[in-house]
């Protein structure tokens, strides 16, 4: 193995001009059954413009005197645009950030790494069975998450897990054992999700 050092992280790269599903998110969606709907759809390249949520749906109504099926964007998935925006500015500005920064969601890379589909990610049983399997492959977890580096008491235990799940399979992207989702190339970045 080479030097080579890749970052994996849960936040869209290569958006499409309207808000709707890449193929990644479809394979994604088509991988996680009936937990798809934790794949969200990432907005259209033209909302990273807005400045809020409010901002953003007006101009996806003004968007919908042309495009009568123009979509939305709901709460959850603004809450992420700033890191959106964040990362889409980095990989204009730096094009060859394309070449170590891939994205991934953490229900797929949890899906792979297990086998099978794990429950809820919020209830006690998920948060039990994604601790162990991380546990088996990093076994300073524990040390890691009582040590609580932002000292607030607020870190989140399922942000933590999907980190890790995150983690493994940037280590399996730089053994190359790692899996490309329906990879195309939408507005100059490739939008791909490996597992």
């Amino acid at each position: 193995m080479d030097d080579e050092v890749f970052v994996t992280i849960d936040v869209p790269i290569g958006l499409p001009e309207s808000t709707r599903f890449r193929r990644c998110d479809e394979e994604a969606r088509r991988r996680l059954r009936e937990r798809r709907s934790s794949v969200f759809m990432p907005p259209g390249r033209y909302l990273l413009d807005a400045k809020d949520h409010a901002e953003a749906r007006r101009l996806v109504e003004e968007r919908r005197s042309d495009e009568l099926d123009a979509r939305g964007i709901g709460a959850q998935a603004w809450g992420i645009v700033p890191k959106i925006r964040e990362v889409d500015e980095l990989l204009r500005a730096r094009p060859e950030g394309r070449e170590w920064l891939q994205e991934v969601h953490p229900e797929v890379c949890f899906l792979e790494w297990s086998g099978r589909l794990l429950p809820g990610k919020k209830s006690a049983a998920g948060q039990v069975e994604r601790l162990k399997l991380v546990q088996e492959k990093f076994p300073d977890v524990e040390s890691v998450i009582l040590r609580d580096p932002d000292s607030t008491g607020k870190m989140d235990l399922t942000d933590v897990l999907d980190a890790y799940a995150a983690l493994w399979t940037a280590l399996r992207r730089a053994k190359d054992e790692h899996e490309t989702l329906a990879e195309v190339v939408l507005d100059e970045l490739r939008a791909n999700m490996i597992v």
